[in-house]
């Protein structure tokens, strides 16, 4: 941010949700966020070759779940992601 504030860089390609939370104390207004969306990429986590079967369906349709809730669609919008 110091660099956008001495006119070292015109601009931040970043995380929407980060932004997003750097505008929240950017108190006198001098930031945009442009609504241009570019190579949007999608967040995984590893599991361990050696989890159960079991375990590994179980997590899977907890995440299932969870992302067709409500909730998760207001979590999106809110964050600006859908």
């Amino acid at each position: 941010m110091d660099a956008l504030d001495n006119n070292k860089i015109d601009a931040v390609a970043y995380d929407r949700p980060t932004l997003q939370n750097i505008l929240k104390n950017d108190t006198l207004s001098k930031y945009t966020i442009v609504d241009i969306n570019y190579n949007p990429q999608f967040y995984a986590f590893g599991l361990s070759k050696n989890l159960k079967e079991s375990v590994k369906e179980d997590i899977n349709y907890s995440m299932l779940y969870n992302i067709e809730k409500m909730d998760w669609k207001v979590l999106l919008s809110e964050s600006g992601l859908k």
